[in-house]
């Protein structure tokens, strides 16, 4: 496993901001997979996160249209807060 140095909080912030884009985008091609090979550990936690995207897309997929009006509203209420 790959030794990190500690740089500061708003570095380490941005990467997993960045990672999650990236998984988010679909795009988790060859930076992910070479990230996965550096540090097992972190691949591991990358694959459970697209895992749980996937899961999440089938749950709204299969919300009825009541649930998915209901769903944006409270999106709306937590995001304009």
């Amino acid at each position: 496993m790959p030794k990190y140095k500690y740089i500061n909080e708003d570095v380490v912030s941005k990467f997993i901001e960045k990672v999650f884009t990236v998984i988010a985008k679909k795009k988790a091609s060859k930076v992910l997979k070479d990230l996965s090979k550096k540090d097992p550990e972190l691949g591991s936690l990358i694959n459970k996160a697209i895992a749980n995207g996937k899961a999440m897309e089938k749950k709204l997929r299969q919300m009825s249209q009541k649930e998915k009006e209901e769903f944006e509203d409270y999106k709306k209420k937590l995001f304009s807060q």
